[in-house]
Formats: structure tokens, sequence, C-alpha cells
């Protein structure tokens, strides 16, 4: 049985992972980084439509303005 994905704890690691991206804090989010994007992945796969998927979608764009194509 898989599991929901968590999108408010999701959002959130998105939100601190910015935090520290914009604060110079490279060592600190460098780790996170994978674990973020499969736990992304993951959210956009289960979510197959609705608005959760829209959310799953939009949270790394929505709480960081990270670098993009680089």
């Amino acid at each position: 049985m898989e599991v929901e994905p968590n999108l408010r704890r999701f959002h959130r690691t998105v939100h601190d992972g910015a935090v520290l991206y914009h604060s110079d804090s490279y060592k600190s989010v460098a780790p996170q980084l994978p674990t973020l994007l499969q736990d992304a992945n993951s959210a956009v796969a289960h979510f197959d439509s609705g608005e959760e998927h829209s959310l799953a979608l939009l949270a790394v764009p929505r709480h960081c303005s990270w670098p993009r194509g680089t």
C-alpha cells in the first residue's frame, strides 16, 4: 500500500531549503536536494490530477527562486 505524500510537510521542506539557500548556507541545503527531488517526483506521480497534483507541481517554484537550467 502506497503512502500518500504529505504536501504540507513537503512545502515546508522546500521553504526551509530556500531559506538556507538564500542565506548562502549551501553546505546545509545541498544534502537535502536529492531527497527533495525524490519527494517532488513522488508527489507529482501520486497525485495524478486535481488540486493536490497542482500543488505538488507548484511547490518548488512557489517557495523559492533557485536558479534553473544552470
